[in-house]
């Protein structure tokens, strides 16, 4: 079983341990991070989706800040909405959050960065040699996909969905690299297929945003 939330899996990977800035744009890493907490609860059981709205199935807190409070947002509105809403709205708490959490773990540290001109952002440095295992764990699991549980196909579906380079660049061959995405997607639920479709729909919806 994993050692880390798939959030906090997430994050991790797409922070350089060395430096503690993101690997990937900021605004599509909260949306990332919104969508791998959204999947820690379909996981658990407590959040489902249907017709690619998210939905909520058992409203009870667990004792974590960062999924209970995805919960409580939930439970505040009257209707349910798609995974892009969730994700335009929640994604600067969720960068937050899931960084806490990591804080707390001992994993990282906040630190923030010297800047010379503008205000000073937090970076988040490696304090264990844990911070890696992410990044080592998602380069087994390209190479043997057969030895990928839910999680861990998931967490390849959705870098894959980001383009990220780095953490998909560890095989030359990349029609193998491509080919482990498929299969490992292909393997996904279909409340999970859902959850990535949306999050694709999201970061297409930012990216043109952002282009006008």
């Amino acid at each position: 079983m994993p050692s880390f939330p798939l959030a906090d899996e997430f994050f991790l990977i797409n922070h350089n341990d060395l430096t503690g800035k993101p690997l990937i744009r900021r605004d599509l890493l909260g949306l990332g991070l919104v969508v791998a907490l959204l999947a820690e609860l379909i996981i658990e059981g407590r959040v489902g989706m249907r017709d690619g709205r998210v939905v909520m199935l058992d409203r009870a807190g667990n004792g974590d800040d960062a999924t209970d409070f995805v919960i409580a947002s939930l439970a505040a509105q009257w209707s349910n909405y798609p995974v892009r809403t969730w994700t335009d709205n929640l994604d600067d708490t969720a960068y937050e959050l899931v960084a806490r959490r990591l804080v707390e773990r001992g994993t990282v540290r906040r630190v923030q960065a010297r800047r010379l001109l503008g205000s000073r952002k937090d970076v988040f440095l490696a304090a264990r040699r844990e911070a890696v295992q992410p990044l080592l764990l998602l380069d087994r699991v390209i190479k043997n996909p057969e030895e990928a549980d839910v999680q861990r196909a998931l967490l390849v579906t959705m870098v894959a969905a980001t383009g990220v380079e780095h953490a998909l660049a560890t095989l030359p061959d990349r029609d193998r690299v491509r080919a482990a995405v498929t299969e490992l997607s292909a393997g996904l639920s279909t409340e999970l297929t859902e959850l990535v479709a949306g999050f694709e729909e999201a970061i297409t919806a930012r990216l043109l945003s952002i282009r006008r």
